[in-house]
């Protein structure tokens, strides 16, 4: 089957929305449970974007079709060429950008209204294993968010978060009257 065949690309995808499905397993503390049927998977929001965002990246066809999908169901747009690495955990998937570079490792949390883009020198970040990155906030450059970091709920990130460290947005600042 050569790699970038429609049959092989569904197939990596099925292979992503078998691991996204184990996360949510894993994380309502239930494991080991039978894979999912396609339909039962399909009609569960969180793991049919999933699905979605990894066609998508694919590109072609297939992927203009996904991404059409995703913008028209959820809001989302994925872009060709995102790669994902393993599970991917969205709650709430409404509002997400990822953009052509982007690399999100395995086990990652996205909430609503993240952006994950370039920055004016048009390059895109990677993110580790195990982050969380929480509602609207903004991962954009060529940066590293590292291995269980946290990126917190409207925060602007444009240079590395170590692992294990939680960055969080900043507070409005009071305007005088």
């Amino acid at each position: 089957m050569h790699p970038g065949s429609v049959r092989a690309r569904l197939s990596r995808a099925r292979r992503g929305l078998d691991a996204d499905a184990r996360l949510l397993q894993e994380l309502a503390g239930q494991s080991g449970g039978p894979r999912p049927r396609l339909p039962f998977a399909l009609s569960q929001p969180s793991l049919r974007a999933g699905w979605l965002f990894r066609l998508a990246a694919g590109g072609g066809r297939l992927g203009r079709f996904a991404r059409n999908r995703l913008l028209s169901g959820h809001g989302c747009d994925v872009s060709p060429g995102a790669v994902f690495l393993g599970a991917l955990h969205l709650p709430h998937p409404h509002g997400i950008t990822i953009g052509i570079g982007a690399v999100i490792g395995e086990r990652v949390a996205i909430y609503q209204g993240v952006t994950i883009g370039a920055n004016q020198a048009g390059r895109y970040p990677t993110i580790g294993d195990d982050v969380r990155l929480f509602p609207h906030c903004v991962v954009a450059g060529d940066v590293r968010i590292g291995d269980g970091a946290t990126v917190g709920a409207q925060a602007f990130v444009s240079r590395d978060v170590p692992a294990g460290a939680v960055t969080r947005g900043t507070a409005p600042e009071r305007g005088r009257t």
